[in-house]
Parts: structure tokens; C-alpha cells; sequence
């Protein structure tokens, strides 16, 4: 399972949603559509922290459940999410993926394979999608510090969402004398 969060004037509001099914996703759109009226800008995490365990290590059950939560899942969402924006005016999407705990660049086996399936599905939304009114960008971390990641991400998309498509954000904090000064690249998707 997992939590979709939308926040209006009047309340904040958690959904739980069954990431493995095409299903839940169409009626977690639809039920946001119903509540809001409208999506135009959309978020999408990519945040699993599985055991830290080799291959051979990994219960047959775990990696179905990845695959099933963070590649499936994915797709589902962003299948009817990309159907809404088409239908309509277009909208902005970020792809977040977000890694606090990879400070080397080694992940466990199975969380590097999903991670590498959603950077590769990004790249393919980044160039299939570049047209006009549809917005898509990825943003990446393993900082930390997730509230100054979640700002930067914000400030970003405040800015440049609806005006620059197909890149990468990188978001890395320093510490020491320049630490209040954050850094941040951003690569063009190749």
C-alpha cells in the first residue's frame, strides 16, 4: 500500500492506494478529480529503502512485491496521469527520486535495479513527451536533509515548472562555512 497526499484550502487529505493495481490508480484520479475539479501538476516519489542484502540473498517474494510497488505502480499511476494531462490543458509532472541513505552510490541489488528502471523511464517520459503544455522534469538527492530537498524541489518547480522540460535536478546540501548556500545542477536529459 501506499499514501497519496493532496493538501486544498479547506483540508489535507490522505489517500491509501493499492500501488500494484491499474485499478486503484484510475480511481485514485479519478476520486482527485472529483475532489479538486482538476491535476495540473503532479508528483511522483520514487523512494524505496529495501534491506541492504546481495542477490542471492533476496526472498523470490521481495522482488515481486518491488516490482509490483515500484515499477507497476509507477506505470499505473503515471499511465492515467499522462492520459489526464493529454486530455487537457497538459500539466507538469516530477519524477522525485529521492535516496537519503546512498551516500556511497552502492545500492542493494534490487533497489538499484528499480531505481535504474525509474531514471530509464524517466528519460524515455522526458524525450516521448517534449511538447508543448506538458511539462516533465526529474529531481534527485540522497541528501539527508529531505526538508531542504522538498524546498528546493518546490522553488524549482515555482520557477521553472512550466518552462523547462526534460532535465534532471540534482539537489546536493553541503555543510561547513557556505552550508546556508545550497547546491544545486541540473543536467539536459541525453
Amino acid at each position: 500500500r501506499s499514501n497519496f497526499q493532496a493538501l486544498n484550502s479547506n483540508s489535507f487529505t490522505l489517500r491509501r492506494w493499492q500501488r500494484s493495481s491499474s485499478l486503484a490508480a484510475k480511481n485514485l484520479l479519478l476520486s482527485i478529480i472529483n475532489d479538486f475539479n482538476n491535476l495540473d501538476e503532479a508528483l511522483l516519489l520514487e523512494a524505496p529503502s529495501l534491506p541492504a542484502k546481495l542477490l542471492h540473498e533476496v526472498a523470490t517474494a521481495e522482488i515481486e512485491q518491488g516490482v509490483d510497488l515500484w515499477i507497476k505502480g509507477n506505470l499505473f499511476l503515471l499511465k492515467e496521469i499522462l492520459e489526464l494531462f493529454n486530455r487537457g490543458r497538459g500539466g507538469v509532472l516530477a519524477l522525485i527520486n529521492y535516496s537519503p541513505h546512498d551516500s556511497t552510490g552502492i545500492l542493494p541489488p534490487l533497489e538499484s535495479a528499480l531505481r535504474g528502471s525509474f531514471q530509464a523511464l524517466a528519460k524515455s517520459l522526458f524525450s516521448s513527451y517534449s511538447r508543448e503544455n506538458l511539462y516533465i522534469n526529474g529531481f534527485e538527492s540522497n541528501t539527508a536533509q529531505s526538508s531542504d530537498f522538498a524546498d528546493f524541489i518546490r522553488q524549482t518547480l515555482t520557477d521553472r515548472g512550466r518552462r523547462v522540460s526534460g532535465r534532471w535536478f540534482r539537489f546536493q546540501a553541503k555543510s561547513g562555512l557556505f552550508s546556508p548556500f545550497r547546491i544545486a545542477s541540473f543536467n539536459r536529459s541525453t
